[in-house]
Formats: structure tokens, sequence, C-alpha cells
């Protein structure tokens, strides 16, 4: 269908808005990355029931490698689309990195998934599911205001420890990630004022004598070479966007995926982090992310950095609908 074919979205604007207009716009934003190994067929179970088997083979996904990361983002949101004003966001995200194919010959691509996203603004969760399908928590998240520390990163939601008829959800602290104490951003290491120079300094091995550092198996060093890539141009992330049918909840009256990029419009610095980071994730049946993402509940991290940004989230792309009218 063509989209000057779909009707005039009824903007709320001025009437309470929490879904904001093309593009999301993040300013001054402070963005902390880090990188775990992970099981890679745990990720890919997940990355099929969600993405490949709604699809039929239309477009397939398969995981790069043996790795997740995590990402801690603070910054100013606003819309690009509407003068509205902007938010305080802060956000928590795991991504996957796949290689993504359009029917069984098609070349391959690259795009980022992030299958659990923690974020304690409404307007950022609502504008974030609704337009392009991101798989956004409403919740509580603590990270540094600067790069320097202290170290003390976590995602609180409410979760259910049993998926019962009589649980009782609760908030509660999910996500726990710490380094270790009196660490130093700058210990033994640059700053780097472009994309390039830092994705120069992920490769060159400085860390290869930690253990399940970014230099080890070929799996890592194939991931690296892959984010530099997406450190230095556009990010396409891919989103399962689907809408309960209001008749037959178990349906879904709207079904697509939607992939889209993530455009960084400037790049501020970065730096890698001299420290040993400790990953903590509460175990509990509403969020397994242990078991989802083939995580140990306690792990520690490869390698981890920082980088000061701002960035657009544009417009995506159905990449696969699902067909009915729901008669």
């Amino acid at each position: 269908m063509n989209d000057n074919a779909y009707p005039p979205y009824v903007s709320d604007r001025g009437h309470g808005e929490v879904s904001m207009a093309l593009p999301g716009v993040v300013q001054d934003g402070l963005m902390f990355l880090f990188a775990f190994p992970a099981d890679a067929t745990r990720l890919q179970q997940l990355v099929d029931r969600f993405l490949n088997q709604p699809a039929g083979g239309a477009v397939h996904y398969t995981v790069v490698g043996p790795s997740v990361f995590l990402s801690f983002l603070q910054g100013r949101l606003t819309s690009g689309g509407e003068a509205v004003g902007w938010v305080e966001d802060r956000e928590c995200a795991f991504w996957v990195l796949l290689e993504a194919r359009t029917g069984a010959n098609g070349p391959p691509r690259y795009v980022g998934w992030m299958p659990y996203i923690i974020i304690d603004n409404f307007e950022g969760m609502a504008t974030g599911r609704e337009v392009w399908g991101y798989r956004k928590g409403l919740g509580q998240v603590v990270l540094p205001s600067v790069p320097q520390g202290p170290y003390d990163f976590a995602a609180s939601t409410c979760i259910f420890p049993v998926l019962s008829p009589d649980t009782q959800g609760r908030v509660s602290t999910l996500i726990r990630l710490r380094g270790e104490p009196g660490a130093a951003v700058t210990e033994g290491g640059p700053t780097f004022q472009d994309p390039e120079a830092l994705a120069d300094a992920l490769e060159a091995a400085g860390l290869q004598d930690k253990p399940g550092a970014v230099g080890g198996a070929p799996p890592l060093r194939r991931l690296l070479a892959l984010l530099r890539n997406l450190l230095t141009r556009q990010v396409p992330v891919v989103n399962l966007k689907q809408f309960r049918d209001a008749r037959d909840s178990s349906r879904a009256c709207y079904q697509a995926l939607i992939e889209g990029p993530l455009t960084v419009t400037r790049f501020r610095g970065a730096g890698l982090l001299r420290s040993d980071f400790t990953l903590a994730l509460t175990p509990c049946q509403s969020h397994p992310i242990a078991a989802d993402l083939g995580l140990q509940p306690q792990t520690r991290a490869s390698f981890g950095l920082w980088m000061r940004l701002d960035f657009n989230v544009g417009p995506g792309q159905e990449v696969w609908k699902a067909s009915g009218d729901g008669a």
C-alpha cells in the first residue's frame, strides 16, 4: 500500500500527546556500551521466534556471533517533526547484531535488534513502540552522568517472579552492572574524537590479554569488524511491530517487520573503559533475559566504552507485512 493512501494521522499535539512525530531526536547523549559472551544457539532461537517465524521465510535474520551488547544512554529526547519540547531520556537496552537477507538468495545486510529495552519516560516508550515497534518497557534507569564514573548502572521495572494469576508485579532491579571499585576511565587510555579512531582502538588488540576480550575468538573479531562499520555509518535497526486485535486479542490486527536507521548526527568524543565490569541479572519468569540471550546470571564484560553523541531515529520501512483484513 502506498503511504499516501493511508488516512492522515489525527495528531493529539497540544491535547496530551505521548506518541510524537518522526524523527526522534536525542541530543547531548552519553552512551555506555558493553559486550558480553553469549550462547549463539539461544540467541538464534529468540530471533527465530520474534523475527523469522512471523515472516515465514520472506526475510531471514541470522545471529552474527556469540555476543550481545548492553547499552546505557542518557540525553534529551525531542521530536524533529513537530514543536513539542524535550524530556530527559534514560534507556537501557540489549543489542544483538544480525545478518539479514530478503528471500532465499538476497544479498546480506547487517542490522541491530534490541530484544529488551527499559526507558524512563512515557513519550519515548509510546513513540518507540507505536511507530517502529521497539520492545520498550517503562522503568527506572541509573547510569553515571560523566564518563569518569563511578560505574554503577541499574535498570528497574515491574517484574513477575512467577507467571501466575496470584503473582503481584513489583518494581525491582532487573539489570545491574558494576565496575571494579576505584577504576578511572582515563587510566592508560586516550579520548577519541571521531568514530574511526575509536574503531581502530577496538581492533588494536590492546585488550587481547583479558579473558574473553576483544581480540580472542574469530567470531568476536568478526563482530568487532561489523561494529566498526556501524560506528562510522547509519545503524539499521529491525523490530517486529504489531498490535493486538480488539475483537480477538490473541491475533494481531497489524504485524510487520520494520527496518529503520539510527543516524549519528554529531560525534563528540569517546573512550575505552579501563575497568572490569560484572553484569548481574535478576531471574524472573516475566523477563528471562539470561535464558533468552544465553547469558550467565553473572558474567564479566569483554569490553566497555563510552561515547558522547547526538543521533536521530528516522522513518522506517516495512520489509515484510502480514496479509489479512480481519474479516
